[in-house]
């Protein structure tokens, strides 16, 4: 068989087998990553929420918004979420982690009680 055609193998078969079941690391690194981007997403919040109105200027909000500790730790973990969630990905199906993602969302509105 040619590459491409063991590579449309792997694409209809889920990359090739047994290899490439998930392992427990693999759903771990879902969690930690789900976790990690609602933690990103409360901080981005409260560095939005401790801004005055932008009365002074929309680009000088904005540039005050950035430097906020609050809104630089939340991007930090929404960068490292993003690296373990592709990595959990080389082996989760997109079917199943997506709607895991999604719900966390549900989650974390639940859990904080407010949008």
């Amino acid at each position: 068989m040619d590459r491409a055609g063991q590579v449309r193998r792997m694409a209809r078969h889920g990359g090739g087998g047994a290899a490439s079941r998930p392992s427990a690391g693999h759903w771990i690194l879902l969690g930690t990553a789900i976790l990690i981007s609602q933690v990103g997403q409360v901080l981005l919040k409260l560095g939005a929420t401790a801004l005055p109105p932008a009365a002074a200027g929309m680009l000088a909000a904005l540039l005050a918004q950035l430097l906020r500790w609050q809104t630089l730790a939340g991007l930090g973990c929404y960068g490292g979420a993003t690296l373990l969630y592709i990595v959990a990905l080389r082996r989760i199906p997109m079917s199943v982690a997506l709607p895991c993602t999604a719900a966390s969302y549900i989650s974390a509105t639940r859990r904080t009680g407010r949008a």
